[in-house]
């Protein structure tokens, strides 16, 4: 790389820091290194380069974003689920990110005021203890895989939506999960929580699919018996 592509990055990013930090399945670990005091011109010639190094070798980009995306399509991945201690994660907030926001964070971190409801920590271990077994069952874990919901379903209820009568009103009435889908394929890393809307949408848009099959059937009879009685 060029000495001069190279000073025109580090002033939107540490490189050297963030190339021995690189993680090909997570940008946590360069993220940090992001300097957060660039200008609006800087900004644009480091985007200029990183679209010119793409345009040199597109197969890098691709197979870095492919590793990266690539269990939201395949079910390799299950959910993961988490016991977290609030006093580390405050500590550990401030600490990443104490370099790149100029020592802001550890001024934030007191502030911060994490607490589980101590009520609620009995049902939640029984259910985190259920689905801890049902992810290690073979055959049942499928269930839990992230994959299964963030592509394979909606991709079979678009399919479903486009044989009803009304595939428009369906596939339009779906787009809260593509928009959903769209932002897991450009986020920075793969894990459940970045799912949960399309875990939330599924429900609905299974009533949505499969109710278009006899969709417009009702309204037409209702349609026909308003005008019996209006003539």
């Amino acid at each position: 790389m060029p000495d001069s592509d190279r000073e025109v990055i580090n002033k939107i990013l540490d490189l050297d820091e963030a190339v021995n930090h690189y993680n090909p399945i997570t940008f946590d670990k360069t993220k940090y290194y992001y300097r957060n005091s660039e200008t609006t011109e800087e900004l644009i010639d480091y985007f200029i380069i990183w679209a010119r190094q793409g345009a040199d070798d597109p197969l890098c980009y691709l197979s870095a974003v492919a590793h990266l995306q690539y269990p939201w399509i395949y079910p390799s991945q299950t959910m993961d689920y988490y016991n977290i201690d609030y006093e580390a994660l405050k500590k550990s907030v401030a600490s990443l990110n104490a370099d790149y926001t100029h020592g802001k964070a550890l001024i934030v971190r007191d502030s911060l005021n994490y607490q589980a409801l101590p009520s609620l920590e009995g049902p939640r271990n029984t259910i985190l203890g259920f689905l801890l077994k049902l992810e290690n069952t073979p055959g049942f874990n499928f269930l839990l895989s992230i994959a299964l919901y963030a592509t394979w379903i909606p991709l079979i209820l678009s399919f479903i939506a486009l044989a009803t009568r009304k595939r428009k009103i369906s596939l339009a009435a779906l787009a809260p999960m593509y928009a959903s889908m769209a932002v897991l394929f450009i986020s920075p890393l793969v894990m459940c929580r970045y799912a949960l809307p399309v875990f939330a949408l599924t429900p609905l848009a299974f009533a949505i699919a499969l109710s278009g099959t006899k969709q417009g059937e009702i309204p037409r009879e209702l349609n026909a018996q308003c005008a019996k009685s209006d003539s």
